[in-house]
């Protein structure tokens, strides 16, 4: 399985100037724990794990994925979601997204083969799928689902909270929390005991650490005022020079996809529960605020982006009842913008290094799709930046 490599330049991109990922502020947490209605993560039988990969492999090994079966996953994706698939010596088999990046059932019906066990469903960036009706076919044919809620913590589908029609579910707490770790899994089959899965608690150490990386990084981002000052003595901040001279792009290569050369997935958090940092700042912090901020910050690059040059947002309008991970964006310059932001510390990321498909969609995409920032901890200035930045470096290459 042939999988497209980071180019050689995409290494060295300096760190960007805005976060990229919520960062700590005392002023996002909440005395009280936030009531379950604003997530089905929130629910007391959530287990938390150190990331969302691992909570994808218990997932996958509770359903019986191993050597010989097969996963269905989106042709457009990240390397998270395949790697506790290959780890496992399972195969994963590819399915078509349209423009939109939605899943239609008439499509994963025509991947399923005698060895699928599993459909993996995200809502990538947010954006709900038509979960009822892949839950309908999954029925159908014998085949679990997991609905993975990486991108949506929050957000409902109708009157169902994300994450409540799959066998199982997952979502990773660092795209929608502080922290540097943590995923949590839920199971929506109520014969299945996932907290025997726990064998060990994190050392003190690890804790420690963990909860000090949480504040140095708000730090590097000139949060947590006077103590975020005096944290930065301690770990200088490594931000993003303007001007910067970019190098020549180097030309597109592979590399095989293999077991003992995998890049996301950590065997060693196996069996290893989430620190206390990471379910403090996930049940405290204030659920409200984190909702409504994010979907104004998306709401406010969508009015002032979409009629831009060398641009288009991948939708062009948010729902009411969700909360987005990023905001995503289409470059119609890819080979040259991109590297032009980051090198002037734009946040953005993208999915370079997917498995090489015949997808029209995500061969597209793996260069175009770019992902901005609009979570909870962006500062109205940072925002503004990021907007005049990116039409700034786009339009120049329109004309």
């Amino acid at each position: 399985m042939e999988i497209y490599q980071l180019p050689d330049e995409a290494r060295h991109f300096p760190r960007p100037l805005a976060p990229m990922l919520p960062q700590f502020s005392f002023s996002q947490l909440s005395r009280q724990k936030q009531p379950n209605r604003f997530s089905r993560f929130l629910d007391e039988d959530a287990l938390f794990l150190p990331s969302g990969r691992v909570a994808m492999y218990y997932a996958l090994t509770l359903l019986g994925v191993t050597k010989g079966t097969e996963v269905l996953v989106p042709a457009y994706h990240c390397g998270s979601m395949i790697e506790p698939i290959i780890y496992l010596g399972a195969t994963p088999r590819f399915y078509h997204l349209d423009p939109h990046l939605v899943a239609h059932p008439a499509e994963l019906e025509r991947q399923i083969s005698a060895g699928t066990k599993v459909v993996l469903l995200p809502h990538l960036f947010g954006f709900p799928q038509n979960t009822a009706a892949i839950k309908q076919l999954c029925g159908t044919y014998g085949i679990a689902l997991i609905e993975d809620c990486a991108h949506s913590f929050y957000g409902t589908d109708g009157s169902m909270r994300l994450g409540s029609t799959g066998d199982f579910a997952i979502t990773s707490t660092v795209k929608f929390f502080p922290g540097i770790e943590g995923g949590v899994l839920v199971a929506n089959r109520r014969s299945q005991r996932i907290e025997a899965l726990i064998e060990r608690a994190p050392s003190f150490i690890y804790q420690v650490k963990n909860c000090l990386h949480t504040l140095e990084n708000a730090a590097q981002y000139k949060r947590l005022g006077w103590l975020g000052k005096l944290l930065s003595l301690r770990n200088p901040p490594n931000l993003a020079k303007p001007n910067a001279v970019i190098p020549p792009a180097s030309p597109p290569s592979t590399r095989r996809l293999e077991p003992e050369a995998l890049h996301w997935f950590t065997p060693n958090q196996i069996g290893l529960k989430a620190s206390w940092c990471t379910q403090l700042l996930t049940r405290h912090s204030d659920a409200e605020c984190n909702i409504s901020r994010r979907r104004s910050n998306f709401n406010d690059y969508l009015r002032r982006l979409s009629d831009c040059p060398g641009i288009r947002p991948l939708h062009h309008a948010l729902p009411s009842d969700i909360a987005p991970y990023v905001f995503p964006l289409l470059l119609d310059n890819p080979q040259t913008d991109f590297p032009r932001l980051k090198h002037q510390g734009v946040p953005i990321w993208r999915w370079e290094e997917l498995v090489i498909s015949d997808c029209p969609v995500s061969n597209d995409y793996r260069l175009r799709l770019i992902q901005l920032p609009c979570h909870q901890s962006l500062e109205q200035q940072e925002i503004d930046w990021i907007i005049n930045t990116l039409i700034g470096t786009t339009s120049q290459a329109s004309y």
